[in-house]
């Protein structure tokens, strides 16, 4: 994947605030959603395009990151009304920052994948949020080798 894929970011808190603008920094085109969408306005300002939902998100994006708080949000982001499920499709990627459990990952990627052809990276970090402004975050990534490959030199960034 090169610098011209283009991106989507579910969940722009703490964490996923200047991961997103380290994606932007780089080049990539982003769409970006938030629960709480005053935390989209730093992005917008520096060129993410704010998206409705999470579905639309997976729509407008070839790879989907997510950083949210937890594995009931996790859920909800994926499978939920107007979740990625619904906007997703076969050869997309979601690469999951949110630290959940493994079994719980595991059971969100084979459901990501049976119902909607999407492959899933569990990617929970280390280094808080100054590791993710600087550029510096620890990546534990688990999920198919080639996914992982796939989008290495994205979140290299």
């Amino acid at each position: 994947m090169s610098g011209k894929t283009i991106l989507g970011y579910l969940g722009t808190g703490q964490m996923g605030r200047p991961m997103a603008q380290r994606l932007l920094a780089a080049g990539y085109e982003l769409w970006v959603w938030n629960r709480s969408a005053e935390k989209l306005a730093g992005l917008l300002e520096r060129g993410a395009k704010a998206a409705s939902s999470p579905a639309e998100v997976a729509r407008r994006a070839e790879v989907v990151m997510m950083c949210v708080t937890d594995q009931r949000a996790a859920e909800e982001v994926l499978f939920g009304p107007s979740g990625v499920a619904r906007g997703g499709g076969a050869a997309k990627l979601l690469v999951d920052f949110s630290s959940i459990a493994p079994v719980s990952a595991r059971a969100l990627a084979q459901r990501l994948e049976q119902e909607c052809g999407i492959g899933m990276i569990d990617a929970p970090v280390s280094g808080g949020v100054v590791g993710a402004a600087n550029g510096t975050l620890a990546v534990m990534a688990g999920g198919r080798a080639e996914h992982v490959e796939a989008v290495r030199p994205i979140i290299a960034h």
